[in-house]
């Protein structure tokens, strides 16, 4: 933003206000803009053969948000993963600059999977080509040996975030 760039977030959950998710140079989307994003994507869908509720809620915020992005002309977007990996909706984007894994730890279990090795094989599945991938220096030791393979598979830089001076 300081460069002059039209900078979008999504992120999710939200805090307080569910339009908080969506941001344009840290201003909210406004109720308007986020009803006519959702008009604007509704026929899509329903060209496909899908009805509004067959779209899970994680998945609305993040359509809205990259259709608004577009409508904003956004030139960076920062993007939160929702799960992570194979079954993220985030995995719509293509070649993204960066890829940033935060702690993988035992989360989501049911979905993802029961061990810290299983969640991170789902979760590195959001490494693209074309990407840089970038992880945590404390990384548990067995998501960081997945996290590599991953980047070497995919044809990728790893690089290990340093701890702070």
């Amino acid at each position: 933003r300081a460069q002059g760039y039209q900078v979008g977030r999504f992120s999710s959950p939200a805090i307080n206000d569910a339009r908080e998710q969506l941001q344009c140079n840290g201003t909210w989307i406004s109720p308007a803009e986020f009803i006519d994003t959702y008009r604007e994507i509704l026929p899509v869908l329903q060209n496909m053969g899908l009805t509004a509720s067959d779209v899970s809620i994680f998945e609305w915020f993040f359509l809205i948000s990259v259709v608004w992005f577009r409508n904003q002309n956004v030139q960076w977007a920062v993007i939160e993963a929702g799960l992570g990996g194979l079954y993220d909706a985030t995995n719509a984007l293509a070649s993204p600059q960066l890829t940033v894994f935060t702690k993988i730890a035992l989360d989501h279990t049911a979905i993802l999977g029961p061990t810290i090795t299983a969640i991170a094989q789902n979760k590195s599945k959001i490494i693209t080509p074309h990407t840089t991938a970038v992880t945590l220096a404390d990384q548990h030791p067995e998501a960081l040996a997945v996290l590599q393979t991953e980047a070497l598979n995919q044809g990728v830089r790893l690089v290990t975030a340093k701890h702070a001076q």
